[in-house]
């Protein structure tokens, strides 16, 4: 299949367009930078902005999936403000629906609105303080995905890092966490496993999933 990814240069945009292509997909690769993206078989690289809605809805034609894996540059400055997703958000939406692409994967963090209850104090605290800014423009922009009319998914990874992948993750249906002990951390390569899986599934569409170690 053909899959459409945003993020691709990014920590995790980097592991997905490896596994995809690996897996024997087509990838486009849509990016600000092409030169970002190292060359490979199989993958087509087209520079753009995200509120371009036609290019991007260009660039997505003929995909089977897009994959959406951006998200601002955790520092001092998007702490204090960002509105990275508020602002486009919506216009990636549309452009998936202009381009005719049905089924729409979206990374987002645990902690994001109504999953922050379900961790642990220690969590909260770091959620409601110094991720206060990112988390709140994402629960905003997400509020846009139920009326999308797209086959959508959204995945919720806890802390993210680079570290070799683990043999095995959680990947659970948000409404059966109850609760989420401590602190864990999941290496950004099992988080492009569980977008991949979602985009090439669409059975498993329509649904929110916690992925932890």
């Amino acid at each position: 299949m053909k899959i459409a990814i945003l993020g691709a240069n990014g920590k995790t945009g980097t592991h997905l367009v490896r596994q995809a292509l690996a897996a024997g997909n087509e990838v486009i690769a849509y990016v600000r930078r092409v030169e970002a993206v190292p060359k490979q078989a199989g993958l087509t690289t087209v520079s753009g902005q995200l509120s371009d809605l036609e290019e991007m809805a260009r660039a997505f034609a003929g995909a089977d999936a897009v994959v959406c894996c951006i998200g601002p540059k955790v520092g001092l400055p998007t702490m204090l403000k960002t509105d990275l997703m508020r602002t486009h958000l919506g216009q990636i939406l549309k452009a998936v629906k202009q381009a005719g692409i049905d089924r729409f994967v979206l990374m987002s963090a645990f902690g994001v609105g109504d999953t922050a209850r379900k961790a642990s104090l220690p969590a909260r605290i770091i959620y409601k303080t110094a991720m206060a800014s990112i988390f709140r423009d994402k629960e905003q922009a997400e509020k846009l995905l139920p009326a999308s009319g797209l086959n959508w998914a959204a995945v919720y990874p806890v802390m993210m890092h680079e570290a070799r992948p683990l043999a095995h993750v959680t990947v659970k249906r948000l409404e059966e966490v109850n609760h989420v002990q401590g602190l864990p951390k999941v290496p950004f390569a099992n988080v492009a496993t569980v977008l991949l899986d979602l985009a090439t599934h669409p059975e498993r569409l329509g649904q929110r999933f916690l992925i932890t170690a």
